[in-house]
């Protein structure tokens, strides 16, 4: 039994040993399983919240860029409209038809903004703002102009008067380039990664 007396410690002794670290083992396995799944599970989400924001993203700038180059036309036409390419119709009925182009085009474009709002980056939306201010000062000049043209009932207007509208219009047009600049640049860097 000497012998035994001797062994049995250092076999009970390896025994535990060995339990100990086979549970410790179970124990760290189980816990940095946990920690992998929890960052797998985070990973996801985020993945998933991102796609579905650049999918938004998209779809309002696949409705915003032909409202945008709808608006441009307008802007760009304004002057060809306002003169006489329709001999069949007084100068008034030119400007209120333009008035009625600019005001569809602005408004479809005040729609997408701030029915999208969250959905775009601070940069665009300030943008978008700029243009939307520098169309409206325009846009409101121009009734005015038709509305003298009611009340004087003349057929045209003061150079002054409309070439600032048109130099207005063409902020407002560099404006628009701005924006599809932006929105160019945006995909652009999906592009590159």
């Amino acid at each position: 039994m000497d012998a035994l007396d001797k062994v049995l410690p250092g076999l009970i002794s390896g025994l535990i040993s060995g339990l100990l670290i086979a549970g410790v083992g179970t124990v760290l396995k189980g816990y940095f399983d946990r920690k992998i799944e929890a960052l797998k599970s985070d990973l996801s989400w985020k993945t998933h919240a991102r796609k579905a924001l650049f999918d938004r993203e998209t779809e309002f700038y696949l409705k915003l860029s032909p409202a945008l180059a709808s608006l441009q036309d307008v802007l760009l036409n304004v002057t060809a409209s306002t003169s006489l390419d329709s001999p069949d119709k007084t100068a008034l009925e030119r400007r209120q038809d333009t008035q009625q182009k600019l005001c569809k085009t602005y408004n479809e474009v005040i729609a997408l903004a701030g029915a999208n709002r969250p959905f775009y980056t601070k940069d665009l939306e300030e943008k978008l703002d700029v243009l939307i201010k520098e169309c409206s000062m325009w846009i409101d000049q121009h009734q005015i102009i038709i509305s003298e043209m009611i009340r004087t009932n003349k057929e045209f207007v003061l150079p002054s008067d409309y070439q600032e509208m048109r130099n207005g219009f063409r902020r407002a047009l560099q404006q628009i380039t701005v924006i599809q600049d932006r929105m160019r640049s945006h995909f652009d860097q999906y592009r590159d990664s």
